[in-house]
């Protein structure tokens, strides 16, 4: 079955339930600048050298997929805070109760939640998921800081280090990968932080 009306609660689950926010972010918005982010990751990557067929349309198709409901399993657990999942979460229990459940709740979507399409290049669709959930994050702290929330500086920092760590641990050419991190990805991120306009209408 299609369509099912529990996937609407990705709107309601919150996410950051222990950092104060100004503008509070649930799993949906954060799931959708997720897909849209890493799309851009896979333009960067596909610059016209050698590799770029690696991201064909069907690698792409199947990242924004993956993207689109990387957190679905929120719906029933809630948005567990990072520091936790990564200190005393067991992976591999936690992976399995959330596909046995969504195999329950979404049967509709359980091709969709690995990147078993693509063969050959799981480790890649994974990589760029990670790095473009970081980049979510990112933006969101220095939206958060823009506004006048001054508490979140040192989540920024931390952020901005597991952002650089994910993403040159993506498995593509290092030198492509250092390359766009000192020019198109620190260039977004000052560009945010001085609420810099990227378009003609001010």
């Amino acid at each position: 079955m299609a369509f099912e009306f529990e996937l609407r609660d990705l709107s309601y689950v919150p996410r950051w339930s222990t950092v104060r926010l100004i503008n509070p972010q649930n799993v949906a918005d954060h799931q959708y600048f997720t897909a849209i982010y890493a799309l851009q990751i896979c333009d960067l990557l596909d610059d016209g050298s050698e590799i770029d067929s690696v991201i064909s349309w069907e690698v792409r198709f199947h990242t924004v997929a993956l993207a689109l409901v990387h957190d679905l399993e929120e719906t029933f657990l809630g948005d567990i805070p990072g520091p936790a999942k990564r200190a005393i979460v067991d992976r591999d229990k936690l992976d399995e109760l959330s596909y046995q459940e969504i195999v329950a709740r979404y049967p509709s979507l359980v091709d969709y939640t690995a990147p078993i399409g693509v063969p050959g290049y799981p480790d890649l669709v994974r990589g760029i998921i990670k790095a473009a959930s970081l980049m979510d994050e990112l933006m969101l702290l220095i939206q958060e800081w823009r506004m006048g929330n001054n508490l979140l500086k040192h989540v920024q920092r931390n952020s901005m280090n597991r952002l650089e760590a994910v993403w040159r641990a993506i498995p593509w050419d290092k030198d492509e990968l250092n390359l766009i991190w000192n020019t198109e990805i620190i260039e977004a991120i000052a560009a945010a932080e001085h609420g810099e306009l990227r378009h003609l209408l001010g």
